[in-house]
Formats: structure tokens, C-alpha cells, sequence
């Protein structure tokens, strides 16, 4: 980064974190030109400084130009912070108090960047995770006043109320242009971070598909007693990738570059936490990316 540039800072913040980091952000600005992301984006080369969840990333990202490589320093700052969670990022300690001026230097000059490519899930971008079906429906939205009050367990007390109730889903599958193939199932996961829903593994691995690839993650099955025995050995990190393959015939794990899912009726997604409903689902990697800054109290 040029010298000139090098003095400026785009923010991505709500105000609330805005307010909750403002003895930080009044710091910063004693060395730095401190540039609200919503009155002007970057146009060149740049930091980006995002405090909030993975609703404020994926705004974020849908509005960057993407012409021009960019280093962030994420401070997460959300309810669940799962995208966070996939870089090894404590957001545990990661409280206003601790993070400092002193601290922000220490990360922008000896902390490691991991580069993060950027997905297209239609026509809006995404960096961790696209959920359908049931594995949609029972996190919030962002804005949820239940998510507000409730924090992680919400999760929890809605999947709860969804497994009386579940819906399946017919739709056809295509990946890299390979043969398509029909599944019924109650959802389906699509993801190169290793996290939704307020901590949950999205698939059994253990490292964030940062490259080429994403993994796409269903069951064939509308049992429902099986698709539960299938999740819970998911989120169990002693339980190999291997493992789950060779105990469910039903499920299904592909590694793609791009996939297609249609199906006859509107499928409800997530896309890092944002709602959308869809028949049709183009999922790909951009050439597009993110150097994120890895860091840990």
C-alpha cells in the first residue's frame, strides 16, 4: 500500500459498535482518516476495519469493489461470529476494553494474512455459508428481536420447534457440470468456512476450504430419525469426514467449484445469516478475495 493510503481506514460498523468501540476508533483516528464505508467505498488498495457479526461482513463484501485488494482487521463483534470462528479468532475475548490502538498496530504489522476467496450465491456474494431447508430455518436473521434477546440459544429453542414440524425438499443437484442427480432431504449445507448457526460445524472437517473448492453437504433421506443421527455426529469433532460416509449410505459430500440446485418450489436460505428464498441456486467461486488478518489475544 502507497503511503498516502496507508493513512486511511475504511469502517464497516453499526452504530451501536461504532459507539461500543469509540474510545478505539478515537484513538485510531489520532494517526489514521477514519472512513465510514456507507459515504464512501474504496477505490483503491486499502484497509478495511469490520466490527460486527456475519450479517455486517456479508453487507460488507456485497459492497466492496472488488477491483482493488483489500486487508481487513475483523473485530467480531455479533452474535455468533461463525465466520470468526473458522479464521481462529476468539471473539470470546475479543471485548470493546481490550481492543486497543497498541494492539491494532501489533495485528496490521506481524500478524499473518489467510486469503480468503469470495463465493456467488446468484447475484449476491458470501464468504462462509449458504444453509437451506431446515438448516435454514432454524437460525435468525440478523435483525431478529428473538435473536437480540435470546443470543446463541435462539438457535437452539427454534430447531427445538422445527423438528415438529419439518419440511422436505425435492430438488436436483449438478456439480462442475457433472451428471445431475435428484435428492430429496430436509436441507442441505453449502460452505468453505466450517461454522453456522451460533458455533455449529457445517460439515466434518476441521479446515476452512479456502482455495478452489467449497463443499456442498446434504442426506438423500427423508427420515427424519436419521437426518438428526447424521447432524449430531457432524458436530462431533472426533467423528473423521470417513467416518460419516462409510455410516450413512444417505449423505452426500461434494467438493465443487460450482453448483446447481433447482427444484419445483421455493427453497428458504441463508446466505451468512441473510434471507432468501429461491428455485434456483447458482453457487460458484469468484476470483474475487479478502486478505483477512488471523489473530488471537
Amino acid at each position: 500500500m502507497d503511503s498516502e493510503n496507508n493513512k486511511k481506514i475504511y469502517l464497516c460498523a453499526n452504530k451501536d459498535n461504532q459507539e461500543n468501540y469509540k474510545k478505539f476508533l478515537d484513538d485510531l483516528k489520532k494517526d489514521y482518516s477514519i472512513i465510514d464505508i456507507n459515504n464512501e467505498l474504496p477505490q483503491e488498495k486499502s484497509y478495511i476495519l469490520i466490527i460486527g457479526g456475519d450479517g455486517t461482513l456479508n453487507y460488507c463484501i456485497n459492497n466492496l469493489n472488488f477491483e482493488f485488494e483489500h486487508n481487513v482487521i475483523y473485530i467480531p463483534a455479533g452474535t455468533a461470529n461463525d465466520f470468526a470462528k473458522s479464521l481462529n479468532i476468539d471473539d470470546s475475548k475479543l471485548k470493546p476494553m481490550l481492543f486497543n490502538k497498541d494492539l491494532f498496530y501489533e495485528v496490521i504489522s506481524r500478524a499473518n494474512c489467510v486469503k480468503v476467496p469470495v463465493l456467488k450465491c446468484n447475484e449476491k456474494y458470501i464468504l462462509n455459508v449458504v444453509s437451506a431447508g431446515l438448516a435454514a430455518q432454524i437460525t435468525d436473521s440478523e435483525d431478529s428481536p428473538f435473536k437480540k434477546v435470546a443470543g446463541e440459544f435462539s438457535y437452539y429453542i427454534n430447531a427445538l420447534e422445527k423438528l415438529f414440524n419439518p419440511e422436505t425438499f425435492d430438488f436436483k443437484v449438478q456439480c462442475d457440470g457433472e451428471k445431475e442427480y435428484k435428492i430429496e432431504s430436509y436441507g442441505f449445507t453449502i460452505s468453505q468456512g466450517i461454522y453456522a448457526g451460533g458455533g455449529v460445524k457445517t460439515a466434518p472437517v476441521s479446515i476452512p476450504f479456502f482455495n478452489d473448492k467449497f463443499l456442498f453437504v446434504s442426506m438423500d433421506s427423508s427420515d427424519l430419525v436419521t437426518y438428526i443421527k447424521a447432524l449430531k455426529n457432524f458436530v462431533d469433532p472426533k467423528v473423521t469426514m470417513h467416518e460419516i460416509k462409510s455410516g450413512f449410505d444417505e449423505i452426500i459430500i461434494n467438493e465443487c467449484e460450482e453448483l446447481k440446485i433447482t427444484s419445483e418450489k421455493e427453497i428458504p436460505l441463508k446466505l451468512d445469516g441473510e434471507e432468501l428464498k429461491s428455485k434456483s441456486v447458482l453457487i460458484k467461486k469468484t476470483n474475487n478475495f479478502l486478505n483477512f488478518y488471523q489473530y488471537n489475544l
